[in-house]
């Protein structure tokens, strides 16, 4: 048992320094990944703002879909299609799971299909479903349109601005929130609109706040593609601090003062260099 979990050790020390990039020890990076706890863990300044930031970029996520609602809903206002809407808008306070939302929604639209009289808005509520059942499938997505009916789609225009606000955002520099902050600060009414549909507690209503979430976001999408490396280093290390932890509890177990020890008991387990340089971020991460 040993031996064995001595070369699993070996071999995915060799793994992570594989994975190792020396810009996960960047000045930008390394405070990206701060940041990203202070919101995971509700760390001051960012304590209450971690289900708003969720919510905020799984609405960004879904904004193609939430525009073919909200157009849809604008556009097609027959009675079939209103009486769609508000069977849907009935359903979703009900808290159904993903699977028996889209089962409902899609019976429904079967049952009422045949009695449109036109292609146009059989077409348009057909792509309505389309749209209902894309955003379902997201871990908050029917979290969002729950909110989202209950305060209008009308507040999709409000998150369409925020979209191209981080557009602009790519330009800025981002070493700091307070460089976003003029951004809201200009179109400050506008991120109020979003506060009950992200669940902004209001006494987080504040531009300083919607500064955080933008800053947070702009940076996360310019460090994505770091990160995801940056989370499959983490794994591998996290897979040999349990090879060493079983190496180490062997040895301790079978100590030396005790026990005649084979020569490999004594063998270094290459490796704890490099996890304790990440350790702070395999505990949290």
């Amino acid at each position: 048992m040993h031996n064995r979990e001595l070369e699993k050790a070996e071999a995915r020390f060799k793994q992570a320094k594989n994975l190792e990039d020396q810009r996960f020890q960047n000045q930008d990076f390394v405070q990206y990944l701060k940041i990203r706890v202070a919101f995971r863990f509700g760390i001051q300044p960012y304590d209450g703002l971690g289900k708003p930031l969720e919510l905020l970029e799984a609405a960004l996520q879904a904004k193609t879909s939430l525009e073919k609602i909200w157009q849809v809903e604008l556009q097609y206002r027959g009675s079939k299609q209103q009486a769609y809407y508000n069977f849907i808008a009935a359903l979703l306070p009900q808290n159904p799971t993903p699977e028996e939302f889209q089962e409902k929604i899609n019976a429904k639209l079967t049952e009422i299909l045949p009695q449109f009289k036109t292609d146009e808005g059989k077409c348009a509520v057909e792509s309505y479903l389309a749209a209902m059942n894309v955003i379902a499938k997201h871990k908050l997505g029917l979290e969002l349109l729950k909110f989202f009916q209950q305060y209008s789609f009308s507040n999709y225009v409000a998150l369409k601005r925020v979209d191209t606000k981080l557009s602009e955002l790519e330009k800025v520099d981002l070493k700091s929130y307070k460089n976003v902050l003029p951004h809201v600060e200009n179109d400050y009414e506008n991120y109020v609109k979003l506060a009950p549909i992200i669940k902004l507690p209001q006494s987080k209503v504040e531009p300083d706040n919607f500064a955080r979430l933008l800053h947070f976001i702009a940076i996360h999408n310019k460090h994505s593609g770091m990160y995801r490396k940056f989370q499959r280093f983490l794994q591998t290390l996290k897979g040999w601090h349990d090879n060493y932890q079983a190496v180490v509890d062997l040895r301790e177990r079978y100590n030396a003062a005790e026990y005649s020890r084979p020569r490999r008991f004594n063998q270094d387990i290459p490796g704890l260099k490099l996890y304790e340089t990440y350790q702070e971020w395999c505990e949290r991460g």
